[in-house]
């Protein structure tokens, strides 16, 4: 990928030929984005404002449980409910390979584990959608938000872990995932000092 700095915002053209602006809470970022958005758009570049969003919780339990619970065969699903009834993944968690991230009707998100530390933290990075079997890694959609990361770090602090999420996404699924992930992060609590 192509790199440079622009108004204190990394931009970089993605291998599909999408740009892409990383905006963060500051007013002036947010200014900045919305020219470049612009002059995107008068020249006629596929633009994507992503956001990248913070979630934290404080789990009275060892780091292991917590990372257990996260990527646990059978707890997996339960926390995951929060996003759709039924979520399941097929991957091994290891460094490189393939995830799919599915709901109850086989359907939803292909990626790659970018990197896993156990214990500590885990990086993936959306690829496409997944629909029974099919792969979407071009279309439209997809360059809406693809080559988004979703990181998970865990930390311990005072005799408690500390579970983060930090996650890139676009202003159509901003809100949903302002209401969910709490109740998700919740869930890992939950089950975690059960």
């Amino acid at each position: 990928m192509a790199g440079c700095m622009a108004v204190a915002l990394p931009i970089w053209m993605g291998t599909n030929g999408t740009y892409f602006l990383w905006t963060f809470p500051n007013l002036a970022s947010k200014d900045a984005a919305i020219y470049l958005e612009h002059y995107f758009i008068k020249h006629k570049i596929n633009c994507t404002i992503m956001e990248k969003l913070y979630f934290k919780i404080e789990i009275d339990a060892t780091k292991e449980k917590v990372w257990d619970v996260v990527l646990g065969e059978t707890t997996y699903p339960q926390w995951t409910a929060a996003f759709a009834e039924g979520s399941s993944v097929v991957t091994d968690w290891q460094k490189g390979s393939r995830a799919l991230f599915l709901n109850a009707e086989g359907k939803g998100m292909v990626s790659e584990i970018a990197e896993h530390i156990p214990n500590e933290y885990l990086s993936i990075k959306h690829l496409g959608f997944y629909d029974n079997g099919v792969e979407d890694l071009e279309s439209e959609e997809v360059k809406k938000w693809n080559n988004a990361y979703e990181n998970y770090k865990l930390s311990f602090l005072d005799g408690k872990s500390i579970f983060s999420v930090e996650m890139d996404t676009n202003e159509e699924y901003k809100s949903y995932f302002l209401e969910t992930w709490p109740k998700a992060l919740n869930k890992v609590k939950e089950l975690a000092e059960a």
